[in-house]
């Protein structure tokens, strides 16, 4: 969030030109003489200048950084910041923009207008009226499509969300203290202002994350109009074992070749590191894998295998027969220093060529799906001792995915099991796992 407050902050001074400062100057001038006028009227004709005087400069910032991210909105919400991260953001911002404007104006208005209503006017207005415009932000989501063509009209939004909503939450904001006020008085209509405003801004957080959802994907791969894989946010911190649990069809391969970039989502975004996978191929330096024989080089020996598969990742010949010594005993002289080609080998013989190739250049991130399947007893053993001992040296993260629940279970810290296309469990509790399986 921090990040992005920063952005914005640069988009304003970035912005910022004498003719959209007229406004602002203006506006401020005409409140001064106004504050006399108002001072002497009606409780309501003053607090509703209060609420114009606090709200104006947030709404004009508002529509210049609006109108300029419309142009990359496709970007911005594909972007590393979060949706909600974004919005929370832009509301720290808008009471920054109110708090200062309050500052500003403050020894003036208290020489005509009561500290209390000058309060609570802040308060409902960066609590409970900023809670209702943010509202707006609901229908925006759905005009948000990154695969059109067109996205909004130049000032970013269309007649509804830009006028008739924002009108909408004028009348509902002010007609609440109107309400109140010509019922119970002057002063209950100020305590329910400022207690209301307070409760919104201290629960911003309750409020904001349902509007992020709004936004927020789930990431979907599609095939003939079904869904193969269906799933929301996961997050996969820096050197977890995760395992990815389901029967043959649950999604787990098309979860883990949309991670590689070999498909593309039909919704959502993946990102690696920071890195969006779809736009950036940064983050191959340290991701590798291995599925199945479809991986290998069947006219390589399996050391000229080796050698081209640490290549890839700028690593020597030397460097290369350096990590190979921790596999001798796992691949044994009759793999190691064989002369025969790939294609010669066993499918169990092949599977361990294809590991080891993705372990050698010692990945940030190793992805392995039904890698095991064809591997003994012993074998087993060995490669998860293996790939804990780099996970524990090199902080490497791992995701295995499985139908076979004993290969997950004596390697893996967390669990997600996946059936028909969607998570039914992520936890790091192998028996409830288990339990959502049966």
């Amino acid at each position: 969030m921090k990040d992005y407050i920063l952005f914005e902050l640069k988009l304003i001074s970035r912005s910022l030109r004498l003719k959209r400062l007229m406004t602002p100057l203006i506006f401020l001038i005409l409140s001064v003489y106004l504050m006399h006028i108002v001072s002497d009227r009606d409780f309501l004709v003053r607090i509703f200048f209060l609420y114009a005087l606090i709200s104006v400069p947030g709404a004009t910032y508002s529509q210049i950084i609006f109108a300029m991210e419309a142009s990359f909105i496709d970007k911005l919400l594909i972007s590393p910041f979060s949706v909600y991260s974004i919005l929370k953001a832009k509301y720290y911002l808008y009471c920054c923009f109110a708090f200062v404007m309050v500052v500003i104006m403050l020894p003036i208005m208290l020489l005509d207008i009561k500290l209390s209503e000058i309060l609570s006017s802040f308060f409902y207005t960066v609590g409970f009226v900023y809670f209702i415009c943010f509202q707006n932000a609901r229908f925006s989501a759905k005009e948000f499509d990154i695969k059109a063509v067109k996205y909004f009209n130049w000032q970013g939004y269309s007649f509804i969300t830009q006028h008739l909503i924002p009108l909408i939450c004028l009348i509902v904001s002010m007609g609440i203290i109107v309400i109140t006020h010509q019922i119970f008085g002057e002063n209950i209509a100020l305590i329910v202002m400022c207690i209301t405003g307070i409760s919104f801004v201290t629960g911003h957080k309750l409020w904001l994350m349902p509007i992020a959802k709004n936004f927020e994907k789930n990431l979907v791969k599609r095939c003939e109009q079904k869904d193969v894989l269906n799933i929301p946010q996961l997050s996969i911190t820096n050197g977890e074992l995760l395992g990815i649990i389901g029967n043959t069809g649950a999604g787990k391969t098309t979860f883990s070749r949309l991670c590689l970039d070999f498909l593309p989502a039909d919704e959502g975004q993946i990102f690696i590191n920071n890195h969006n996978i779809h736009l950036s191929g940064e983050w191959k330096k340290y991701v590798s894998a291995f599925f199945n024989e479809r991986f290998l080089i069947d006219f390589l020996t399996p050391k000229e295998y080796f050698y081209f598969s640490g290549n890839l990742y700028g690593l020597s010949k030397k460097e290369i027969d350096a990590n190979l010594t921790d596999f001798k005993t796992f691949l044994g002289e009759e793999i190691l220093d064989s002369k025969h080609l790939i294609d010669k080998f066993s499918k169990s013989d092949k599977q361990k060529i294809g590991i080891v190739a993705a372990i050698i250049c010692r990945p940030r991130l190793l992805l392995l799906d039904e890698s095991f399947n064809c591997l003994d007893t012993i074998s087993q053993a060995q490669i998860k001792k293996l790939l804990l001992d780099c996970h524990l040296k090199y902080d490497m993260t791992v995701i295995l995915s499985s139908n076979n629940i004993q290969y997950i279970t004596d390697f893996c810290n967390r669990f997600v099991v996946l059936d028909a296309s969607r998570i039914l469990y992520d936890g790091s509790n192998i028996t409830d796992a288990i339990n959502y399986i049966k």
